[in-house]
């Protein structure tokens, strides 16, 4: 069923919203001052409210059970939010842009808190969030310059990237031995951080070193690190020689990224775990693609990039790094074992002359951007043990005339094969 509601009952204009099945669609970009969403609305859909610079505030009842994806973006005179026990997710950007508004109570019953959810509220001063939120996303309170104090309860497992960069005033944080996964920058340019720095080169939350900025020449890393985050060190000019100890077992997404003066690294064997653009643009990179085009270290396939004609992955290789092969344009074909369990996301974004590539069985998940802009690939084969394909994996793949999908397959992203014109 379809209705639209009038607004004098509880809204202080002649504005409407749109309902559809239970699902808030649409708000009249005239709404203003108060709005009460009525009673038996599920779900506030998709940018049903997006740049309503007029509305003030907003009472959601306690049958909504999700915020969409920026639902109240860029409501820069919003000061206020009721947000009921019922909801369960906030959606990417939902708030992001609200500039006025000034206190946010989570409450008991949402699990994540989306990807910008919170971004750039800088009149944000306090947020409440509950035990049973696992989750914070990439960026959920960036540029939340007013937030001086956060408590992270003991349900929250992970931290996105950059969630709380650029918070300038947060001073006072608590962070549970429950988070084992802090995204790079999650607290860049906040004084809690320059505060840890002060203390220690090394700042070590939970076993995972964040923060290595402040170091400089050679470096040895602390027995307690099982983890580099990403970002650690990145940019760090003034860093020469790295250490790392046996207890760590992952290094993060672009750990050491354009660290231009390190030429001497240390990775021991306990090392399973290399993330994308971990040591790209190093010196001790560079070295080590004139030893072999081929650059594996711990069975990781780190860097192909000055691979041509046709590759052979060694028998042997887990995983290849995520951006290992990307802009590899003298490369025309590749083989790749049986042995490999993961290709990373942009493994080989824009090989513009690989014409056919097999993934092994095993890998269970074809990453973002995998083979985007392929643009000569002509056939790939999935095997049936994959079970995702990510946002535009095979994206604008021109020639791909040639794909079976297999039943195992229960995820395929956004543009995963969009532009791929020779496909029926």
């Amino acid at each position: 069923m379809k209705m639209t509601v009038d607004n004098n009952d509880y809204r202080s204009t002649n504005g409407k919203l749109e309902i559809d099945d239970g699902v808030l669609v649409y708000a009249e970009p005239d709404i203003e001052g108060k709005c009460i969403i009525p009673h038996g609305v599920t779900r506030i859909e998709e940018s049903a409210f997006s740049d309503n610079t007029r509305l003030k505030s907003v009472t959601i009842p306690d049958t909504v059970t999700s915020i969409g994806n920026r639902a109240f973006f860029g409501c820069s005179n919003l000061t206020s939010v009721t947000i009921p026990g019922s909801v369960e997710s906030i959606g990417i950007r939902a708030f992001d842009g609200c500039s006025n508004l000034t206190a946010v109570m989570l409450p008991d019953g949402i699990r994540s808190i989306g990807i910008r959810a919170f971004c750039e509220c800088s009149s944000l001063t306090s947020v409440t969030i509950p035990d049973s939120v696992e989750s914070i996303g990439i960026r959920a309170f960036d540029g939340c310059s007013s937030l001086t104090a956060v408590m992270l309860p003991d349900s929250i497992k992970s931290l996105g990237g950059w969630s709380f960069c650029s918070c300038k005033s947060l001073a006072a944080l608590t962070i549970p031995s429950s988070v084992q996964d802090i995204g790079g920058m999650a607290f860049s340019g906040t004084p809690w951080l320059e505060e840890k720095r002060k203390v220690n080169p090394f700042v070590i939350v939970n076993g995972i070193l964040i923060d290595g900025q402040t170091c400089s020449g050679t470096v040895r890393i602390p027995d307690s690190v099982t983890s580099i985050g990403s970002w650690a060190f990145a940019r760090c000019k003034e860093l020469t020689a790295v250490v790392i100890p046996d207890s760590v077992i992952s290094i993060e997404d672009s750990a050491f990224y354009e660290c231009s003066n390190l030429a001497n690294i240390t990775v021991p064997d306990s090392v399973t775990s290399i993330g994308s653009r971990a040591f790209s643009e190093t010196p001790w990179l560079e070295e080590k693609r004139e030893e072999t085009p081929l650059v594996i270290i711990n069975d990781i396939l780190l860097d192909g990039k000055a691979c041509s004609g046709s590759v052979i992955i060694p028998d042997g290789v887990t995983s290849i790094v995520g951006g290992a092969f990307r802009a590899c344009r003298h490369m025309t074909d590749i083989t790749i074992p049986d042995s490999v369990k993961s290709i990373g996301d942009y493994a080989f974004w824009w090989c513009d002359k690989l014409k056919a590539v097999s993934i092994p069985d095993g890998v269970t998940r074809i990453g973002r951007e995998a083979f985007c802009c392929c643009l000569n690939l002509t056939s790939v084969y999935i095997p049936d043990s994959v079970t995702s394909i990510e946002v535009g994996a095979f994206y604008e793949c021109a020639k791909l005339t040639s794909v079976k999908i297999p039943n195992s397959v229960t995820s395929i992203g956004h543009h995963a094969f969009k532009g791929c014109k020779c496909l029926i």
